[in-house]
């Protein structure tokens, strides 16, 4: 059975159901622990951004648009249909100490 967060889904996640079950999930199918998720939002330019950060299976969404809603329902859209783009992380190499 799968674990979520016992957060109360309130405002403007409680329409967007994939994303907030993306950001509270604690478990797999399986029952296995997941770490959740993240989602960081800054502007570029004259576009809101959004990343949502799978820290469990290592990879990235993105979305953007003219406001939080237009990201969000991005997300959903993705996240909900067969073509999302998960970006998986880029290995890294050791950093050196200074």
């Amino acid at each position: 059975m799968v674990q979520v967060l016992a957060l109360n889904k309130t405002g403007v996640l409680a329409r967007y159901e994939q994303v907030w079950e993306y950001l509270t999930c604690l478990s797999f199918d399986d029952g296995s622990e997941r770490q959740t998720a993240t989602l960081l939002l800054f502007v570029d330019g004259s576009e809101l951004k959004a990343c949502l950060n799978d820290r469990a299976e290592r990879q990235t969404l993105w979305a953007s648009g003219e406001g939080l809603e237009a990201c969000l329902a991005s997300l959903e859209r993705q996240l909900q249909g067969d073509t999302t783009s998960w970006k998986r992380y880029k290995p890294t190499a050791p950093r050196k100490k200074s």
